[in-house]
């Protein structure tokens, strides 16, 4: 987040409110804004791998912990995809064709239960590299299909940012067709 951000209100449909921004200090219970994550994925000679990252202890929300590879808040004005694109080549680097991206889901969790948060997956070539480039994100990591799903069993063990159950099981399902 840069401080000269506004993020997108959005309503509890999932539409944003024409004009309408708040700053990250003056969000409340009542104001709910969009969320944009990724989970980049590659094909290699061990199977399916997942990239963490794992969350700069500067943040003001869950310092180091594990969590998608890249994402954040819609700025005012922006779309969902807009916002996934900016985010993921700000935080790491990744160039994202977004006609490439596929949808997962468009949910509420407990951690911003106001807010609307649309989750996407993406295929990166085994040779990408990782460019962290805004201080975010402290590293990297490609771990196995398997220890993401052992991950997003027991989210706390694994200190991954707890999406909570929902999103959780509906990720792990949309996983397991890749």
């Amino acid at each position: 987040m840069h401080a000269d951000e506004i993020w997108q209100v959005f309503g509890q449909n999932g539409d944003p409110i024409a004009g309408r921004g708040v700053r990250e200090d003056d969000v409340s219970h009542n104001s709910g804004v969009g969320i944009a994550q990724l989970w980049l994925w590659r094909k290699t000679n061990q199977g399916v791998e997942v990239l963490l990252q794992k969350r700069s202890l500067s943040k003001k929300r869950y310092p180091g912990q594990y969590g998608s590879s890249a994402g954040g808040h819609v700025n005012l004005g922006e779309t969902f995809l807009e916002a996934l694109k900016r985010e993921s080549f700000e935080e790491i680097g990744a160039e994202v064709d977004v006609a490439a991206v596929i949808f997962v889901a468009e949910l509420h969790t407990p951690l911003e239960p106001q807010s609307i948060r649309r989750v996407y997956l993406y295929e990166v070539l085994s040779s990408w590299q990782e460019n962290l480039r805004d201080g975010e994100v402290d590293s990297v990591e490609w771990i196995s299909l398997d220890s993401f799903k052992a991950m997003m069993a027991d989210p706390k063990g694994y200190k991954l940012v707890d999406q909570g159950e929902a999103y959780f099981c509906i990720l792990a399902e949309a996983v397991d067709r890749l």
